[in-house]
């Protein structure tokens, strides 16, 4: 037997090799892929199958890892321990490497791990077909930018940038004619031409792929200068938002302030002029008007900083309350003890209240509570209201030793 014949013997033993792991690939494949579907509700496998017969005139490897690039990454039907343990046992070792180079790792980004494809001939063209046939599938926005960068870092080179159907039929027939023909010289006779028309194909190609990547990168320039100028518009705007915002609110606490001034300037003639009652409205009335601006200056701050308009200041049932208290009881204690006095007796309602809403709750409800609190709150505002009005000095005390004399 002659060399040649030694050779096409030993190519055709290794193409039965490769038919037989293509037909396995495909078992492990259905195995894998088993129950899942597609985002369109296809059966998985069938992404697997259209990028293996998109590459039917590339080598039976090829295929091979073109049906099993997904399987050790979206497998359920069995573990992926047990995926491996199948690759590794009937599969040709070169189709595992590139699979394995196929699949991401997890936490990986997605640029390393394209890059680690680059280093894979057979996975990075299968990678190629596998993108080509997701941009098919109907895609969402950020999967076509995402496709879109992987394809420009994979094509980088004349061999896979912009490879047309000619181009690669051409290169599997050359390969066919160098491995299977007993005819030596009329095989260099072929591959010589079609060399030649794989050279003139990848000149052209390179000359598309330079215009090509002139007219991105332009592109690329122009759509980057209209972002910025579009994101220093929306700075500018929302800048401007935020100083009208402070100027209200700033509006708003001068408006706040010079209200409670009027008002206690207004209490403190009536004081001197012995209408203490005249005194004690206006303090309220001043307290309600601050309340009122401060309120517009709390929605000012909060639609500044980008969120709600802020809390009430004062909420309008502790007016309420307030106003009630002075209707039925219109004096109030002179001395700062007894006043103290009236509202500790309002915190120990307030105390009773939570305490049993915590551990009696069937003695109460929430709204009694509320209703508590309230009245300790405007009882604390009428302390307040009449906190100038005292003069604040030790009481007179007596001895409890047996006598009677008093010390002050």
């Amino acid at each position: 037997m002659s060399t040649s014949e030694s050779q096409v013997q030993t190519e055709a033993s290794n193409v039965k090799e490769l038919a037989a792991d293509l037909v396995k690939a495909r078992e492990l494949a259905e195995r894998a892929h088993a129950g899942l579907h597609r985002r369109d509700g296809q059966p998985y496998i069938t992404h697997p199958v259209r990028v293996a017969m998109s590459l039917t005139h590339r080598p039976l490897a090829v295929r091979c890892v073109a049906l099993l690039h997904d399987v050790l990454e979206d497998s359920t039907a069995v573990g992926s321990a047990d995926i491996e343990r199948a690759l590794s046992h009937t599969i040709a070792e070169d189709v595992v490497t590139a699979v394995v180079a196929l699949t991401k790792r997890p936490g990986e980004f997605y640029g390393a791990y394209i890059t680690r494809v680059m280093a894979n001939p057979i996975a990075r063209e299968v990678k190629v077909a596998d993108i080509l046939d997701n941009l098919g599938q109907d895609p969402t926005a950020s999967q076509v930018v995402k496709y879109a960068k992987a394809l420009k870092v994979l094509c980088l080179d004349d061999d896979l940038f912009g490879k047309g159907v000619e181009l690669t039929h051409a290169r599997a027939r050359m390969d066919l004619l160098e491995q299977r023909t007993r005819d030596l010289a009329e095989t260099k006779k072929e591959v010589t031409q079609l060399r030649a028309l794989v050279e003139s194909r990848e000149q052209s190609i390179k000359v598309n792929r330079d215009e090509h990547r002139e007219f991105v990168l332009s592109a690329t320039a122009a759509i980057t200068q209209v972002e910025k100028e579009r994101d220093n518009l929306k700075t500018a705007v929302a800048e401007a938002i935020r100083e009208q915002a402070k100027l209200t609110q700033e509006n708003q606490r001068l408006a706040a302030t010079l209200a409670v001034t009027t008002m206690q300037l207004a209490g403190y003639k009536a004081r001197a002029e012995g209408r203490p009652q005249d005194w004690e409205a206006n303090a309220f009335r001043a307290m309600g008007l601050a309340e009122d601006y401060l309120k517009r200056a709390h929605a000012a701050e909060g639609r500044a900083a980008g969120g709600s308009e802020g809390t009430i200041p004062l909420p309008a049932a502790v007016q309420a309350e307030v106003r009630r208290a002075m209707g039925k009881y219109p004096n109030w204690p002179t001395d700062p003890l007894h006043a103290l006095a009236v509202l500790g007796e309002e915190y120990g309602e307030v105390t009773k209240a939570l305490l049993e809403l915590t551990y009696e709750p069937h003695k109460t409800s929430k709204e009694e509570a509320r209703k508590e609190i309230v009245q300790c709150a405007a009882m604390a505002l009428r302390l307040l209201a009449s906190f100038d009005r005292y003069d604040f000095k030790p009481s007179e005390q007596h001895s409890q030793s047996g006598g009677s004399e008093v010390r002050s």
